[in-house]
């Protein structure tokens, strides 16, 4: 689950509350829950409305902030451990191997990885050895998730980006044909290296190759490195909804007329049958999108967490709710609210952070990537925390108690956001 934010919002930046928030480390909160990817400026019906989002998750605005460092609770082994939470690195299997440019381990346990990512990430700092003391500690015991890029980039020597995905505003008129050869593309990378790669494709819902497109996984083999999605406006789930004709357009242009909702049960049963295509409530985005002015999404990265525009990048982190229930499974199982909070101002300080020390492979990419500071925290292990906390998954009391904890990093976010904007400054097309 990410929350997306921008920082300095004056300076700052998920999947969910709604259940997702997008931020950038300066300025804009975005819902992150249900769109693949963004343009930049709104198409005419039926013109250039397909996207594809290469890549491997709405907002609202404030500024950046000054942390304190996070009280340590109360351990006998020194370190930020609870000893009523069980210590889950060997489950976890965290013995890390990363190696030099000669091969020389660089890490040779956990600990060793969280001292690396720590000190990188303070580096941006004006005080480093002040902040990266503060960094392990959330790190420790697993508290805050880094995406893999960053755990495994930062700190290493390697010129390196610690962005999980990447978009390059690919446009197509004819969609599948030229998903047919970014697919192929894809395939083949990936069979000269270690790592899968993973594109995003969206399609508007009045395009006229909308049913092929829905319909395109029923073919076995075909698109799978691709993740789909049908870009769904306001206007058609009226039309849904009032069981009217929907026409097909295209640069201005109708080529048919369908059922709307004919079109709609053709979505739900292509989902229901092989779970493809996703369904992007597009207008919902774009209208909660802080960034709005600036910026029109028309696709989310490869795994939906997160709204992005052209050249956007997913900078994604997770607090785990589930190592902050302390006396789990007792009467007494509870999330420390004010751990939490401080635990989110460190996480947010340390994915801005992230943002100036990291590489991008495109001009673009950097330039977008500082323009708006977009960060993605989110969270991870809520179901167990509900667990931990006696609350069944699924039910009011747990959605209740989600909320609340999502409200709680939400706001929480967005103070960090505000007050790193005073310590460090807006980004800059904040408006």
């Amino acid at each position: 689950m990410a929350e997306q934010w921008s920082r300095r919002v004056p300076r700052a930046a998920g999947r969910r509350k709604d259940p997702s928030r997008t931020r950038s480390r300066r300025g804009a909160l975005a819902p992150a829950s249900a769109a693949r990817r963004g343009r930049g400026t709104h198409p005419r019906p039926g013109e250039h409305n397909g996207y594809v989002h290469h890549g491997t998750p709405a907002c609202s605005r404030d500024p950046r902030t000054t942390i304190r460092g996070l009280p340590r609770p109360q351990s006998g082994t020194g370190g930020h451990r609870d000893q009523n939470r069980p210590d889950l690195s060997a489950d976890l299997g965290c013995q890390v191997s990363v190696e030099g440019h000669d091969g020389t381990p660089i890490d040779v346990s956990i600990e060793d990885s969280w001292r690396r990512v720590a000190r990188a990430l303070a580096a941006a700092e004006k005080n480093p050895e002040q902040w990266e003391a503060g960094f392990y500690e959330v790190l420790e015991d697993f508290r805050f998730l880094p995406a893999g890029r960053i755990s495994a980039g930062a700190g290493t020597g390697r010129r390196v980006t610690l962005f999980n995905c990447k978009g390059v505003g690919a446009d197509a008129s004819v969609p599948l044909s030229f998903m047919d050869v970014w697919d192929a593309m894809c395939r083949t990378i990936m069979s000269a290296g270690a790592r899968r790669g993973a594109m995003m494709a969206t399609l508007r819902c009045d395009h006229p190759d909308i049913e092929a497109f829905i319909g395109a996984k029923r073919e076995p083999g075909r698109l799978r490195n691709f993740n789909l999605s049908v870009l769904v406006t306001d206007a058609f789930m009226t039309a849904v909804e009032r069981d009217e004709d929907w026409p097909l357009v295209f640069a201005g242009q109708v080529f048919r007329t369908v059922r709307a909702k004919a079109l709609w049960d053709s979505i739900t049963r292509a989902t229901y049958d092989y779970a493809e295509p996703g369904v992007i409530f597009i207008d919902r985005i774009n209208a909660r999108n802080n960034l709005a002015y600036c910026e029109t999404i028309s696709a989310t990265n490869p795994c939906g967490e997160e709204p992005l525009p052209p050249y956007g990048a997913c900078l994604l982190g997770s607090i785990n709710l589930a190592r902050l229930v302390c006396q789990p499974f007792t009467p007494d199982a509870r999330i420390d609210e004010d751990e939490l909070a401080g635990l989110v101002r460190i996480a947010v300080r340390m994915m801005d952070n992230t943002i100036d020390v990291s590489r991008f492979p495109l001009e673009e990419q950097r330039r977008e990537a500082f323009a708006k500071r977009r960060i993605a925290l989110g969270i991870t292990g809520l179901a167990d925390a509900l667990i931990m906390t006696s609350l069944r998954y699924g039910s009011p009391e747990a959605a209740a108690q989600a909320e609340r904890w999502a409200e709680l990093i939400s706001h929480t976010a967005y103070r960090t956001s505000c007050d790193l904007a005073v310590e460090k400054g807006v980004f800059p097309l904040f408006g």
